[in-house]
């Protein structure tokens, strides 16, 4: 719910795109502002609705370029951008007390991209009675990085 209200805050105020970052993000070596920016001006032209500067795990992944996968859903997004042109789908979505950011995101639309290598990472790995919730930040990269390799080979 406190998704909704950035977002209409957002579209009350005529914004293009709006960043939504967890206090516990940081950001990698990878991190640049051009690189950011080149990433969301991009994301744009490619008709994204959801740009992700990292993610904790994922579904499916697919190579779009050597920089960005498209995926099918993804858990934990530290950092995010939101275009307008999902705003109106986060407004009306509807939600009850047990929905989740995830689901979310992966019922609104399937146009969602993530930045490789990753510009965030959580502060701290998520841990639950001392297991991981999630793979590893390097865990992920690994697959993404074996993802596109696989891609490039069979071009």
């Amino acid at each position: 719910m406190t998704l909704q209200k950035i977002v209409q805050q957002a579209t009350d105020d005529g914004d293009d795109v709006i960043i939504v970052c967890d206090e516990d993000h940081l950001f990698t070596k990878s991190y640049s502002r051009e690189c950011l920016i080149r990433h969301i001006v991009q994301g744009h032209q490619l008709d994204t609705r959801i740009l992700c500067g990292g993610i904790d795990d994922f579904d499916t992944a697919i190579p779009l370029t050597q920089d960005k996968f498209w995926v099918r859903a993804f858990k934990s997004c530290s950092f995010i951008v939101l275009y307008q042109s999902v705003f109106d789908r986060i407004l009306k979505e509807p939600l009850s007390n047990d929905s989740t950011i995830e689901s979310l995101y992966r019922e609104i639309t399937s146009n969602k991209l993530v930045m490789f290598p990753f510009i965030t990472k959580r502060e701290v790995s998520i841990k639950f009675n001392s297991k991981r919730l999630y793979p590893s930040h390097e865990e992920i990269s690994f697959r993404l990085a074996k993802i596109s390799q696989i891609a490039e080979s069979s071009d």
